[in-house]
């Protein structure tokens, strides 16, 4: 019996050592996935604050250096990538270059057009979940207003009628309901996409 206890000790000394080394692990492989999104965050962060200005300027100054062939709306080029315009919402504080086109590298960088268009009224754009860029508007309600400003100096503003999550493999429901505008993010986890459904209220063809 003594033998028996002994050999049962060094098992659950065995069992509770393997556990501690599988805890020490995970929070390993959670530090560094932590330190990871941090650095594309840091880097999206100094591409946004490198950028805005360029883009108000252009939009001040009317001027664009190309239009896209498809869509017809107005884009300007800067490090390469083709930027669209500017995304405000006033109550968060948020003001946000937007990437003409939507893709990996791009949205590493910042949101996206995913789909539509300003002009046609069926824009879609989408965007990591920052928090310096798009994971606080999972705070917004409906009546709150986003704003934009496309780089020839044409204002939008939307104002949010209907906010919803939809399944991160539901992407196809992003279209659906003829919304004027639909801004859209990951939640925490990536499982569903807090989704901001938005009607146009006001468009002013040239600033000041």
């Amino acid at each position: 019996m003594p033998e028996r206890q002994g050999k049962n000790r060094k098992i659950r000394s065995v069992i509770g050592t393997v556990c501690i080394l599988l805890g020490l692990a995970a929070l390993g492989a959670s530090g560094a996935l932590f330190a990871y999104n941090e650095s594309l965050e840091l880097a999206a962060q100094s591409v946004t604050e490198a950028v805005l200005p360029e883009l108000v300027k252009a939009a001040e100054d009317g001027k664009t250096e190309q239009r896209t062939a498809r869509q017809e709306e107005p884009v300007i080029e800067i490090d390469g990538r083709p930027y669209l315009g500017v995304l405000t919402i006033p109550s968060l504080g948020i003001q946000l270059p937007v990437l003409g086109e939507c893709n990996e590298e791009n949205l590493k960088l910042g949101p996206c057009r995913y789909l539509g268009t300003v002009a046609e009224d069926n824009i879609i754009i989408a965007g990591h979940n920052y928090r310096r860029q798009l994971s606080p508007i999972k705070r917004m309600e409906t009546g709150e207003v986003i704003e934009w400003m496309d780089v020839a100096g044409t204002v939008t503003t939307w104002r949010v009628e209907q906010i919803e999550l939809v399944g991160g493999t539901e992407l196809e429901k992003m279209v659906d309901g003829g919304w004027d505008m639909t801004l859209f993010t990951c939640n925490l986890g990536g499982r569903s996409r807090v989704t901001l459904r938005c009607v146009r209220i006001q468009e002013q063809e040239a600033l000041p």
